[in-house]
């Protein structure tokens, strides 16, 4: 899928390669966390799924904090004019590539878990 990243230009992006990453998003993602630590969430699911394109920073599988990173993550975005809501939405279709992913260790999955709550729909770019 090629996002549009605005002033950092348009990448492909991919689930990464690592299994463990993908398990560290699919966690969190399934988890409770609060919208800030979401919004962090979907920014670090950009950059891991865009790694190796020189936009943004890599993502260290070692520090095993994806939330920690999106903060990083999200300002550069900020500064390049892309939305919340668009960091958002590219990033949750970011997670579910990742989730598709991690999907046999769990013997599949038939259906998508939708990430954006009815209250973040509602926010406008």
């Amino acid at each position: 899928m090629k996002i549009n990243l605005k002033k950092l230009g348009t990448a492909e992006t991919r689930a990464p390669e690592s299994m463990s990453v993908c398990m560290d998003f699919r966690s969190l993602a399934l988890g409770s966390a609060n919208e800030a630590q979401k919004l962090r969430l979907y920014a670090s699911a950009i950059a891991v799924c865009i790694d190796g394109s020189a936009k943004l920073p890599r993502y260290k599988s070692e520090t095993a904090d994806p939330v920690a990173f999106g903060g990083i993550i999200q300002e550069r975005l900020y500064d390049a004019g892309v939305t919340p809501f668009e960091i958002m939405s590219m990033g949750s279709d970011c997670i579910v590539m990742m989730i598709e992913k991690t999907n046999p260790l769990f013997g599949g999955v038939d259906e998508k878990e939708n990430f954006i709550s009815e209250k973040e729909e509602g926010l406008t770019s």
